[in-house]
């Protein structure tokens, strides 16, 4: 095996590796470099690890947006998927405050909170016209 040219990377042509009788890098069996002493790879500003965005938050506004659709095939079951989409974002909103170091995304579960009292209503009146004019037709006879 010839040496690398001045200048060059070491490790041999390609760039990877050490290069031959180096000490090896990083922690036994792992990848990279090992990290100093004192940091931990689990704090809030590190990418690694840290605050992730409340999965039920994104669960109830998802429900929310869907049970406008779902209330012209089956309105009972958009009712329901608002009343748990108010669930989940009402768990959503105190899991953000309980736990800030870990979770962010409240402003996301407000919308979500929002949305979903509002087609909440909004199913609520459509299910009232709806037997209202069935009412109507039965009282008015044939």
């Amino acid at each position: 095996m010839q040496p690398p040219p001045p200048g060059a990377p070491p490790g041999g042509p390609q760039g990877w590796g050490a290069p031959p009788g180096a000490p090896p890098q990083g922690p036994v069996g792992g990848w990279g470099t090992a990290l100093p002493p004192g940091v931990n790879p689990y704090t809030p500003g590190n990418p690694t690890g840290g605050t992730q965005t409340e999965p039920m938050g994104i669960i109830a506004l998802v429900l929310g947006i869907v049970s406008v659709p779902v209330y012209f095939c089956c309105g009972p079951v958009a009712l329901a998927a608002n009343i748990v989409g108010l669930v989940l974002g009402f768990v959503s909103i105190n899991r953000c405050n309980n736990e800030p170091q870990r979770y962010q995304g409240k402003g996301l579960a407000i919308a979500a909170l929002v949305i979903n009292a509002l087609f909440l209503i909004l199913n609520l009146v459509m299910i009232v016209f709806f037997f209202g004019l069935m009412g109507v037709g039965l009282l008015s006879g044939p």
